[in-house]
């Protein structure tokens, strides 16, 4: 399963891992998870912060999108020769 949020500068692809667990990522970064236990949804953004218990799965994916940093693309990552 894999859905994305509307807002284009902010879109999170998100893949069921497995049952009641959802991994986000924007632009093949890492965007954090949701995860649903009962009828609680927990997610918890790219850095592992709590972010909130939510009543569903799109309010989750929201919250989350809002909470999103998005890095300013620098460039290929270069090697460091000391």
């Amino acid at each position: 399963m894999t859905a994305a949020t509307n807002d284009v500068s902010t879109m999170i692809r998100w893949r069921q891992a497995e049952d009641g667990f959802w991994v986000g990522s924007q632009n093949g970064c890492f965007a954090g998870t949701i995860d649903q236990s009962g009828t609680h949804v927990y997610a918890r953004d790219q850095f592992g912060s709590y972010i909130g218990d939510f009543i569903d799965l799109a309010r989750a994916q929201s919250a989350l999108a809002e909470r999103l940093v998005v890095a300013a693309s620098s460039g290929p990552a270069r090697v460091a020769v000391a």
